[in-house]
């Protein structure tokens, strides 16, 4: 099963101001000599951010949780590891598109945040495969 990320607005907009500010530079200064070397410094910075931004995805297949960034797998975890989430607002850095995330605690000392946009069929989901699972709602 697959969970989109949710994705902040604040975020989309940066993006966005990273997309057009490249070309609003070259119609501002036509005549720059090192024309190619600020296109190439201006793809470099939207591309990674839009493809995290708008290719992360959550899926659940047997009993794992993969968070993926288009088809590149960033991180398995076996579901059955998983011991508690907590739904929390957070800015550190994490594969999650959204500030408003959930806090999975797995294995012995590891966790990861991710922002599913569907986060009460996405605890639903992992909770049937592990009831175990201890969610705490955001206070």
């Amino acid at each position: 099963m697959i969970f989109y990320s949710k994705r902040n607005v604040l975020l989309v907009l940066i993006f966005w101001v990273l997309v057009l500010i490249g070309p609003i530079a070259i119609i501002i200064n036509p005549g720059e000599k090192d024309l190619v070397l600020w296109i190439l410094i201006w793809f470099g910075c939207w591309l990674p951010f839009g493809v995290m931004l708008f290719g992360l995805h959550y899926v659940i297949r047997g009993e794992q949780l993969f968070i993926k960034i288009g088809r590149l797998v960033v991180r398995r975890i076996p579901i059955s590891s998983i011991r508690t989430i907590h739904a929390k607002f957070s800015l550190w850095a994490a594969p999650a598109a959204s500030l408003q995330r959930l806090h999975i605690h797995y294995g012995k000392y590891d966790e990861v945040m991710i922002s599913p946009r569907d986060q009460e069929n996405f605890l639903c989901e992992l909770r049937r495969i592990n009831p175990e699972i201890e969610y705490k709602p955001k206070s």
